[in-house]
């Protein structure tokens, strides 16, 4: 593993990566840590129990104290059971995407370090808020086209520096208390300037036909592009693009699987122009959908003059 370069051509990141501490304790705070956990009352025990703000296949993100700043920060660990070459090597991946990506609506990263029992975490700035997908129906039509609007701004400011995200949904947007918003979970962001990086991942529900069908010549801006015109097209019809409309009927994975390597969009009977903005983004070939977000976000302007 200590062989491990992300770039022949540079250091060997672990040469960068210093030791912290952490505290994992329930009981007190130990403040001659670098990092303490934060506790919350568990609902059905009342008893403390470390604060997990999530959780994934790669990492448990918590929320923690900076003791040097008495400030909250998002812990992102690596989880025991993927301490290997190759989650480290991905877990190190998202960590310098992300803190390369420095922009209003994408979460800063403070530091990648390393626990003094060996597991790898990095530190992002933490905003009280919840995820998109939590409000996206509850919220109205312009609430939600304002937060999409900001999310093309961090995509279009991503595609500037040719990274792409390929997992853009409503559950990887977080929104602050205050209206922040903030672009998440960069797990599977590809840089374009390293045709070796790409990778056809994803969400099956929202993924573009090329994604899907791993044809990674295809996979560019125009994936994320995608991606922003199906929900676009969730928010101005007020159901999912590819999902059946019915709750109850499901899919089954091969079914799905279809459904998104042939474009399969549901019909709609919603009237408004944006539907076809939507559409155009959602274009079975790369090149028939807008070139970039802003023309996109131009598109969306104009019908809202």
């Amino acid at each position: 593993m200590t062989n491990y370069r992300e770039n022949p051509d540079d250091d060997s990141i672990f040469n960068r990566i210093q030791g912290r501490s952490i505290s994992y304790s329930i009981d007190w705070d130990d403040k001659t840590k670098d990092y303490q956990i934060n506790k919350k009352m568990d609902p059905e025990t009342g008893k403390p129990v470390l604060f997990v703000l999530s959780t994934s296949s790669m990492a448990i993100d918590y929320l923690a104290t900076q003791n040097s700043l008495n400030r909250p920060v998002v812990l992102k660990v690596l989880r025991k059971d993927r301490q290997n070459d190759i989650w480290t090597r991905q877990f190190f991946y998202e960590a310098e995407i992300t803190a390369k990506l420095e922009h209003p609506n994408i979460l800063p990263v403070h530091e990648l370090g390393r626990s003094f029992d060996g597991t790898y975490f990095y530190t992002m700035k933490y905003v009280p808020g919840t995820r998109w997908e939590n409000t996206f129906r509850s919220n109205s039509i312009a609430e939600n086209l304002g937060i999409f609007d900001k999310l093309c701004d961090a995509i279009a400011f991503a595609h500037h520096q040719k990274i792409v995200h390929l997992d853009i949904k409503p559950y990887n947007v977080h929104v602050g208390e205050f209206g922040e918003v903030y672009v998440v979970d960069w797990g599977v962001a590809s840089d374009l300037k390293r045709p070796e990086s790409v990778r056809c991942a994803g969400t099956w529900q929202w993924i573009s036909p090329e994604v899907a069908s791993g044809d990674k010549s295809r996979v560019g801006e125009a994936s994320d592009i995608y991606l922003l015109g199906a929900i676009l097209f969730q928010i101005v019809t007020g159901h999912h693009p590819r999902l059946p409309r019915d709750p109850s009927d499901k899919m089954t994975d091969n079914d799905l699987r279809k459904a998104t390597i042939n474009n399969i969009i549901q019909p709609t009977e919603c009237k408004d122009p944006l539907v076809a903005v939507a559409l155009k983004a959602l274009a079975t070939k790369p090149e028939n959908r807008y070139s970039k977000v802003k023309d996109l976000q131009e598109e969306i302007r104009y019908h809202k003059a």
